[in-house]
């Protein structure tokens, strides 16, 4: 991600968290406008939902300051999605929505990068676990509330299906033009071992491995790869799969060079 691209992901970011928190905080006002400062005016529900409002708050607070980590708005979407599943509205679908909307975050992240089928079985148990809870309403509501949801399910993943393979067809002719490029980086910024250790890492290489492989020690491997990171404005190694996944590391100005020659011929 170059840094034009880079800022303007911040920018929607900080944007999503601010227009977020503004609404739960004029919402937390209302209501104290509403029901005043004492408790015994407030329901459980109410109080439940304010206190869930006020972690948002601050999550997105947060996000605001720190827009990479969009964990924390994750982490905001879950604690809805607990609540709109468990609250007494068994048609609620809020709660289906705010768990894709998680699950999403977390793709983007990179948490699903590495044991990925064990993920998706635990992200799909938790969601049923949640939606198992509407059996209290009855057996009949609990099957309304499933058909329900699976309606809604499939026009959102239709939805994601056909601007997926929109994209798809967009880059399609640009596929091979994934790469990670270094060549610009002079030794200055990146060393010749430096490049090497990141195309390591990013081939799934543990710093146990590199450490032992070039007579370090693991911890100096690690603070090298953070300095590493920080140069090609990559958080951690979630992030690096995330961006450069399945890329083709170019460390110097002769790879380029050769990379694009290979581009022309595979195009004659």
């Amino acid at each position: 991600m170059n840094k034009k691209k880079s800022q303007d992901f911040n920018s929607i970011v900080r944007l999503i968290a601010l227009i977020g928190s503004s609404i739960l905080i004029l919402g937390l006002i209302k209501d104290l406008v509403v029901y005043g400062l004492e408790v015994t005016n407030w329901s459980f529900l109410l109080i439940r939902k304010n206190i869930t409002n006020l972690f948002a708050i601050i999550f997105f607070i947060i996000t605001f300051l720190n827009p990479k980590k969009v964990e924390f708005l994750a982490i905001i979407s879950f604690s809805y999605t607990v609540i709109c599943t468990i609250e007494e509205n068994y048609y609620n679908v809020m709660g289906l929505y705010m768990y894709f909307l998680s699950i999403s975050l977390l793709i983007y992240r990179g948490f699903y990068h590495q044991k990925k089928l064990l993920k998706i079985i635990i992200s799909a148990i938790i969601l049923m676990g949640l939606y198992m809870t509407k059996l209290r309403f009855g057996i009949y509501n609990f099957i309304n509330s499933l058909f329900q949801c699976a309606g809604y399910s499939i026009v959102f993943f239709s939805s994601i299906f056909f601007l997926s393979k929109y994209q798809s067809r967009k880059y399609k002719s640009n596929i091979q033009s994934k790469i990670l490029d270094l060549s610009n980086y002079d030794e200055n910024q990146l060393s010749a071992i430096d490049k090497e250790w990141l195309e390591l890492a990013l081939s799934n290489e543990k710093y146990e491995a590199i450490a032992r492989r070039y007579g370090y020690s693991e911890g100096h491997v690690k603070n090298k790869m953070r300095y590493i990171f920080s140069t090609i404005d990559v958080i951690d190694r979630i992030d690096l799969f995330s961006k450069y996944a399945g890329c083709k590391v170019i460390k110097n100005k002769e790879e380029l060079q050769k990379w694009k020659q290979d581009v022309l011929d595979s195009i004659d």
